[in-house]
């Protein structure tokens, strides 16, 4: 931001507001450096020709997310704010700070523009009275939306993928562990160390008792002796 000729006496005779705001309580402990830039703005707006009285923080959205105003307190009193004439100038690092929905974002550009009130972000400073600053704001809020929803769609995409991966190997655990018990279609079996590749059969294939187990292979080379048919 630079000095700008929108900013007149007007202005300055009233409040510079600067909104500070972090998604998550993650965020605010890990991000210092987002931070920092947030309310080193105090500076920038006394630069822009406001007294360091004049100046007020609302940081009371740390923490919270932009998607809906009704959780934000610090939102909600910046508008009352706005509303009742009392602010020159709306300060922060992005706008995208401010609301990440449209139905919350342009009822503010209304109010603003409506009561004089400047929004201004790192790249410049706009005048929501005029059909200019309207159409670079509505631009801006709008593709802060769009770009919520492609964060959640990627998200979303990623965790059903990560849960797809996650069955398959259960499944080829489970299929290999089956094997590996003898739980599997086919088992084979040697007799001893020595035995010949002769030896081996399959439990799948023995004939099956009356009792429901196996029956062994010399039990079943002896057979009953034939009845006559008379």
């Amino acid at each position: 931001m630079s000095r700008s000729e929108l900013v007149s006496l007007h202005h300055l005779q009233r409040k510079a507001l600067i909104y500070i705001r972090q998604s998550t309580p993650h965020q605010v402990l890990s991000n210092q450096e987002s931070l920092r830039l947030q309310y080193a703005l105090q500076q920038r707006a006394m630069e822009l020709g406001w007294r360091a009285e004049d100046i007020e923080i609302i940081d009371a959205d740390l923490g919270l997310t932009a998607t809906s105003a009704s959780h934000r307190t610090g939102f909600r009193e910046m508008v009352a704010k706005v509303t009742l004439g009392q602010v020159g100038i709306i300060l922060s690092v992005d706008v995208m700070r401010l609301s990440r929905n449209c139905s919350d974002w342009y009822p503010l550009l209304d109010v603003c523009g409506y009561r004089g009130c400047l929004i201004a972000d790192r790249d410049g400073i706009y005048d929501p009275g005029s059909a200019n600053g309207r159409l670079l704001l509505g631009l801006k809020g709008q593709l802060s939306e769009l770009e919520l929803h492609t964060i959640r769609a990627r998200m979303t995409a990623g965790l059903l993928g990560h849960r797809a991966a996650r069955r398959i190997s259960l499944t080829a655990s489970c299929r290999s562990g089956a094997r590996c018990c003898g739980f599997g279609p086919q088992r084979s079996r040697s007799r001893g160390p020595g035995s010949s590749g002769s030896d081996l059969y399959d439990v799948s294939a023995a004939p099956i008792s009356r009792s429901g187990g196996a029956v062994p292979q010399d039990a079943r080379s002896r057979r009953a002796p034939s009845r006559p048919l008379w």
